[in-house]
């Protein structure tokens, strides 16, 4: 039976505890100490941004997600929009018309996009699908390389801030939106996302769709045919009739049709008219139509329910800062209207400074020009002294001027 070997003395090193060779340092190697090195940042993958943004785009696929029995209900979308956005984050979605070739732009802060999606989901949206092609990832250390928004007509778009973590542009990014009528909406455009990191995940600081085209189609399915019964007017009937006749009968039918046709126009009772026209038979062919359920959206490629929340959100967010005002500093609309006026006039001297230099100036030049037409008097034989301005007196003797008398 072999021997056990000894057990190491106290001071051994832990490798020798082991049963292995103790190792050599580090500094005996040659290597630094890696103590004074910052520990190692938690790195996200490549695509990762990219993976997130589908992520999204993915829990509002509306009625075809697992989510399908939540959709119509509002926590459900306010714990969505806490989930992937930053509690700053904004939401810029840049319509567009076809027709006028018109853009309109609407701002959704976080607060609002739960409201907004909701919306969205109750006027008929039965599942979106978004397909993202030509996408480009930029990490932290490459957002020098990100080239400038698209130019949008009264709107500022996201650019990457300190705050950004990762950013993606999107050259060709699609949106199709699914109603439960059938019709499909079909949306093309360029999506910007930028992202930051809270609590070690990626969230959405600002996303904007920029609208380029859309196309509302409907399944073949869809379109249904039809017959319907069109009664042929009396005086196409008396057409065919006459014809008929004319080529069938002779000249002594003729005759006999004209004799009955003079006694037919001789005046009758409203009565026998009215039951004659009820006696004489209707004729009728049969007419193909074409039906198709009524187009939910207008010429924006939205329903007219998701447009108006768009547009109360947008009047609503035009006052945000006043209404926060008003709710830190307990103020009504009035008050805190005033307040907030009063203070950014007092943060701001230089302007008022300038405005009374201004208002000084212009008193000096009108007083200036007040004195000289004060002593400058009516010329010499023109005839304008004697001419009577706007809003001036009649003289109190009563006597017209001599203009007013050439009048």
């Amino acid at each position: 039976m072999a021997m056990m070997p000894p057990p190491p003395s106290a001071g051994g090193s832990a490798g020798g505890s082991l049963g292995f060779m103790p190792t050599q340092s580090a500094n005996s190697l040659g290597i630094a100490s890696t103590s004074a090195l910052p520990p190692p940042q938690p790195s996200v993958p490549a695509g990762y941004a990219t993976l997130r943004l589908l992520e999204y785009f993915d829990a509002l696929a509306g009625k075809e997600s697992q989510h399908a029995h939540e959709i119509h209900d509002l926590n459900f979308w306010r714990s969505l929009t806490h989930t992937f956005y930053a509690p700053d984050g904004v939401f810029r979605f840049i319509a567009f018309n076809p027709s006028t070739r018109e853009q309109r732009s609407f701002e959704l802060p976080t607060p609002v996009i739960p409201r907004y999606l909701h919306t969205v989901h109750l006027s008929g949206v039965s599942s979106h699908y978004v397909s993202l092609s030509s996408t480009r990832e930029y990490p932290c250390d490459q957002l020098s390389k990100v080239t400038d928004p698209p130019a949008v007509k009264g709107c500022s778009l996201g650019i990457p801030t300190g705050r950004t973590s990762h950013f993606v542009q999107v050259d060709r990014a699609r949106m199709d939106i699914e109603y439960e009528s059938g019709w499909t909406v079909v949306q093309r455009g360029v999506m910007r996302a930028g992202f930051t990191t809270i609590g070690g995940a990626l969230k959405l600081q600002w996303l904007d769709f920029i609208i380029k085209d859309w196309s509302s189609l409907v399944p073949r399915a869809k379109i249904q045919r039809g017959v319907v019964e069109q009664v042929v007017s009396e005086e196409v009937v008396a057409k065919i009739r006459g014809d008929v006749k004319n080529g069938s009968k002779s000249k002594d039918d003729k005759k006999t049709s004209k004799e009955a046709g003079a006694e037919d126009e001789k005046p009758s009772s409203s009565s026998r008219e009215d039951d004659r026209d009820r006696e004489r038979p209707r004729i009728t062919h049969p007419v193909e139509r074409w039906s198709m359920p009524e187009n939910p959206v207008n010429e924006y490629g939205m329903t007219l329910r998701a447009m108006r929340c768009l547009e109360i959100t947008e009047s609503v967010c035009q006052l945000r800062d006043l209404m926060d005002y008003a709710a830190q500093n307990t103020l009504g609309p009035m008050q805190a209207l005033q307040r907030l006026a009063g203070e950014l006039r007092a943060s701001r001297p230089d302007k008022q400074e300038d405005s009374k230099a201004s208002g000084e100036e212009g008193g000096q030049e009108g007083a200036a020009k007040r004195k000289g037409g004060a002593g400058a008097g009516p010329s010499v034989g023109s005839g304008e002294g004697n001419v009577k301005t706007e809003g001036q007196d009649e003289e109190p003797s009563g006597r017209s001027s001599p203009a007013k008398r050439m009048r």
